[in-house]
């Protein structure tokens, strides 16, 4: 993902890939759902990513709460 203009860039991982694609339509629920469905992972798992992905997100200011 570039992150113009600040010239640098942030890799997504599969996972990471799908949350981020998904993040205006669904809300936290909904993008665990779809990363279980999506990966054959159990919900406290897929919790746990999303949660921790959502977090960078927030502290590199890429997301804010709505």
């Amino acid at each position: 993902m570039n992150l113009a203009p600040e010239g640098r860039v942030l890799g997504l991982n599969p996972t990471g890939a799908v949350v981020w694609s998904m993040l205006e339509e669904h809300d936290e629920d909904g993008l665990v759902a779809a990363v279980v469905e999506r990966f054959a992972t159990d919900e406290a798992r897929a919790r746990q990513d999303v949660r921790a992905f959502l977090a960078l997100l927030r502290e590199r200011g890429l997301v804010v709460e709505a």
